[in-house]
C-alpha cells in the first residue's frame, strides 16, 4: 500500500486545467490529478452530487493510507465534499481560490457568474446547457460544477473541519472567486496572499503541497 499522495481535483472550466505545473518541485509528493465525470471524454454524471464525485476519486486513488485532498477554483467544493465523508485515508483538504457556499451568489463575483448560479437553481439541466453554450462554455463537466454548487452541498464547511483539517490559499482581490466568503467561514485556516490572481501562483503551489506534505508523511 502506498504510503501518501495528493488527490487533486481540478477547476470548472470549458477544458479541465492540470494543477501544478511541471516546474513546481513537488519534492516525492505522489500527484494524482481526477478527471471529473463530463471531462476529457469521461462521461458526464449529471445526477451525482458533490459527495458523489468526490467518493469515486477517493476509491479510484485508494489504496493510499494517507491522502489530502486538494482543489483549485470549482475543484474545491469537490475536496471538501471528500472531507465530509469521514474516509479513513483523508488527512485534510487544501483548498486554492476555492469557491465557497453562497447562497445567494456573492456580489463579489461576475455578474453572468451569478446569473447561472441562479439559473442552475431554478431551471432544468438543458436550460442550463444551452444558455453555457450561448457563451461558448459547451463541456458538459462545466454544467454539472455549476449546478452541484449552486444547490445545497449536503454537508458545511465547518463539518469538513471537525474532521480534518482543513488549509485555505485565497488571492485578497481575486476577480473570479471573492475570498470574502471565506473570511466568515470557520473550520479553516485561511491564508491571504496579496494580488488579484485567481490561478494560484508558483509560491501558493509551494505553500499548499508543503502543508500537505506535512500531513502524509
Amino acid at each position: 500500500m502506498a504510503d501518501g499522495a495528493v488527490l487533486y481535483f481540478h477547476g470548472s472550466s470549458s477544458e479541465r486545467d492540470t494543477g501544478p505545473s511541471t516546474d513546481i518541485d513537488l519534492a516525492g509528493i505522489n500527484l494524482i490529478r481526477h478527471v471529473r465525470p463530463g471531462y476529457d471524454n469521461s462521461p458526464p454524471r449529471p445526477q451525482a452530487n458533490l459527495q458523489d464525485v468526490a467518493a469515486a476519486a477517493i476509491e479510484e486513488a485508494t489504496p493510499v493510507a494517507k491522502i489530502v485532498l486538494m482543489g483549485w477554483s470549482g475543484g474545491g467544493p469537490y475536496a471538501l465534499a471528500g472531507g465530509s465523508l469521514g474516509h479513513p485515508a483523508v488527512r485534510g483538504v487544501a483548498l486554492l481560490g476555492s469557491w465557497a457556499p453562497m447562497d445567494p451568489p456573492h456580489r463579489g463575483l461576475p455578474v453572468g457568474v451569478q446569473l447561472f448560479i441562479r439559473l442552475a437553481r431554478l431551471a432544468p439541466r438543458p436550460v442550463l446547457r444551452s444558455s453555457l453554450a450561448a457563451v461558448g462554455l459547451r463541456n458538459p463537466g462545466h454544467v454539472d460544477d455549476i449546478q452541484r454548487v449552486a444547490k445545497p452541498w449536503g454537508f458545511t464547511v465547518e463539518d469538513v473541519g471537525a474532521r480534518v483539517p482543513v488549509a485555505a490559499w485565497h488571492s485578497e482581490q481575486d476577480p473570479e472567486v471573492p475570498i470574502g466568503p471565506w473570511e466568515h467561514t470557520t473550520g479553516i485556516d485561511l491564508h491571504h496572499r496579496p494580488g488579484a490572481d485567481h490561478n494560484p501562483t508558483g509560491d501558493t503551489w509551494q505553500a499548499a503541497l508543503s502543508w500537505a506534505r506535512a500531513l502524509i508523511q
